[in-house]
């Protein structure tokens, strides 16, 4: 099954940042702070999930590729935060009671949607799809608990019935996960130096090739293979979390990664827990977040209230002044906004 896959595209259909798209540390409305500090993601790794059928279960897919690495290393990302949440006892009592009446919570307590959904509904196709498609349909779908969508290995499903049109009903169903969670997106860095120092905020989703010795030798040596598989990178020195058993697998020495591709989740009350302020004797509106550290709002004044709007701040309440000193002690970043992203 490994060397099956090698040089093989699993999914990824190649794609460029454009001009609406949020970009680490050039272009973006995303604080970046340290939700783990060390970056490394492990502990709250959910359980795995194939988009390809095993040896074990050969017999029910009949050789079924789903072509959906993107969709499930989306997902992969979002369940590794969620979960981290939920372990750290992060979320109030209402949101967990509500993602469990909802059904996305398993028997060990972990998040878990259904990847198949999410694959549909981004317009997964047997050549894959992209990066930025799979996160806006998840950023305005939302997703719905794997039970609700399931794609059980006891039963047959090919292409066409894995893919079947989902009910209006589940889809209605993915929109209370957006009650609980925001969704955002950014490209990131492909440096592998770079991706580390991006873990700390979430996990990252990247692009590589599949080299030979994928499943079967681990670190996976580097290879000269084009852009075909998405996985998640998950902890520092190049460790991912893939679709194909087994799961956990770390790149060797030079292992090319193509793009890198991160999506944020956060619960919706911590959004709520942003300050905002003006800077006495200027115009410059400041973040503040919880942590006391203060971000300036790198926009035109005019675009303020969409900040406001987009931020879940009461745009009829004035603005708290704070002075340039307090601002400049506590300064940690930019908070850059497009309009078009804002209001799209």
């Amino acid at each position: 099954m490994s060397e099956e896959i090698v040089n093989k595209n699993l999914g990824v259909i190649e794609v460029q940042p454009t001009e609406t798209d949020f970009i680490a540390g050039i272009k973006g409305g995303i604080v970046f702070e340290k939700r783990v500090p060390s970056g490394d993601w492990t502990p709250w790794l959910p359980a795995g999930e194939p988009q390809y059928q095993s040896e074990q279960t050969a017999q029910y897919f009949h050789g079924l590729d789903t072509m959906a690495c993107v969709p499930f290393s989306a997902l992969n990302a979002i369940e590794i935060q969620i979960n981290g949440f939920l372990k750290n006892n992060a979320l109030p009592a209402p949101t967990v009671a509500r993602l469990q009446a909802l059904g996305f919570l398993d028997e060990n307590g972990l998040f878990n949607a259904s990847d198949r959904f999410t694959a549909k509904i981004s317009g997964t196709t047997p050549a894959g799809n992209t990066l930025t498609a799979v996160a806006d349909a998840i950023r305005h779908n939302g997703l719905v608990p794997e039970k609700l969508w399931p794609w059980d290995i006891k039963q047959t499903f090919d292409w066409n019935s894995y893919y079947a049109e989902i009910p209006d009903a589940v889809k209605a169903a993915g929109l209370e996960f957006l009650k609980l969670f925001d969704v955002a997106y950014e490209w990131v860095s492909n440096n592998p130096a770079d991706i580390d120092q991006q873990l700390p905020h979430a996990p990252i989703q990247i692009t590589t090739a599949v080299c030979p010795g994928w499943g079967t030798v681990n670190p996976v040596p580097a290879c000269g293979g084009s852009q075909q598989h998405a996985t998640v990178y998950y902890a520092p020195g190049m460790k991912i979390y893939d679709s194909y058993a087994p799961y956990q697998k770390q790149f060797g020495a030079g292992y090319k990664i193509y793009a890198a591709f991160k999506i944020l989740i956060t619960p919706k009350f911590m959004k709520q827990a942003l300050e905002i302020y003006v800077v006495e004797g200027e115009q410059t509106l400041v973040i503040k977040n919880p942590a006391g550290k203060f971000y300036k709002v790198k926009t035109m004044p005019e675009f303020y209230p969409a900040v406001v709007r987009f931020l879940g701040i009461d745009p009829n309440k004035p603005f708290d002044k704070v002075s340039k000193a307090e601002v400049e002690a506590a300064f940690e970043g930019y908070y850059q906004f497009a309009l078009a992203i804002i209001d799209k």
